[in-house]
């Protein structure tokens, strides 16, 4: 099973400037989107390789959604502080949180690769100076906008 990542923004910033060896910004303009990214500057995240899945996250699916993912998991998976998901995971928070701080809107949504582009099943508001940037967990259907 494969994720794909999409964060949007109101930021007229190039974000491909911030990509890394790992992770990295890809602008979109796919259509099937119209339902959870809000914002005009839309980019699907590749990780790994430029043009790969967004599996290198720490992303979790939807049935999990009320477990507690503060703390990394060794129920779900075998996860080290320095995995490749756990950095870019907060590579990626760091990057909203100082889009948030410095007054710009982003939201993000996290699907698996084979299903459809419908409206998230839940949504959800992070105040993105108050989250535990070191243990966030992404989970899957889920439509997430962050305020500071």
């Amino acid at each position: 099973m494969c994720y794909e990542f999409v964060l949007s923004t109101d930021a007229p910033l190039d974000l491909t400037t911030l990509n890394t060896e790992t992770a990295f910004f890809e602008p979109s303009d796919d259509k099937r989107y119209i339902h959870n990214p809000q914002h005009n500057y839309k980019y699907r995240i590749a990780t790994g390789a430029p043009n790969c899945c967004s599996c290198h996250f720490r992303i979790v699916d939807y049935d999990y959604k009320d477990e507690s993912l503060e703390d990394l998991q060794q129920w779900y998976f075998d996860e080290q502080p320095d995995d490749m998901s756990v950095i870019n995971t907060q590579w990626l928070l760091g990057i909203i949180k100082d889009l948030v701080n410095q007054g710009y809107q982003v939201d993000t949504y996290v699907i698996q690769g084979y299903m459809e582009y419908d409206p998230a099943l839940e949504q959800q508001v992070i105040n993105i100076n108050d989250a535990n940037l070191d243990n966030f967990t992404f989970i899957e259907c889920i439509y997430y906008s962050y305020q500071p």
